[in-house]
C-alpha cells in the first residue's frame, strides 16, 4: 500500500518458500518510498472463513490496510488479527495465519 493509499499487489512466483527442496522463483524488485507498508501475508488470512463458508478474501484485507496505513505496525497487525477473527466468528481458522508488515520511514533512510 503506497503513502497515497495506491494498492499495487505482488505477484507470487511459485510454491510457498520451503515447500519444495529445489524450487526455483523468479524474483522482482520493488521501492518502497516514504511511507510505503509492505504486507507479506499467508493464504490463512485471505482464505479463513466465516460460518457461512464465505473466504476473508483479499478485498477485506486491502480494505484493512487502507484504513489503518498510517498507524503504528503493531496497531496494522492488531486491526487485521481483530478482522480476520471477527469475521470467523469464533470458528478456528484451519491454517496458519502469518503477517509481515514493513514501512518505509522517510527517504534519508535510502541513502
Amino acid at each position: 500500500v503506497r503513502a497515497d493509499g495506491t494498492v499495487e499487489e505482488l505477484c507470487p512466483s511459485g510454491l510457498p518458500l520451503g515447500l519444495l527442496r529445489d524450487q526455483t522463483y523468479r524474483y522482482d524488485r520493488v521501492r518502497l518510498g516514504a511511507g510505503d507498508l509492505l504486507c507479506l501475508y499467508s493464504d490463512g488470512i485471505t482464505e479463513c472463513a466465516s460460518p457461512s463458508d464465505e473466504e476473508f478474501g483479499l478485498e477485506r484485507l486491502v480494505d484493512v490496510l487502507l484504513r489503518h496505513r498510517t498507524r503504528p505496525l503493531q496497531a496494522v497487525l492488531e486491526a487485521i488479527e481483530g478482522e480476520v477473527a471477527s469475521f470467523a466468528e469464533g470458528l478456528s481458522p484451519g491454517d496458519d495465519q502469518t503477517v509481515v508488515l514493513l514501512r518505509r520511514q522517510d527517504d534519508a533512510a535510502a541513502m
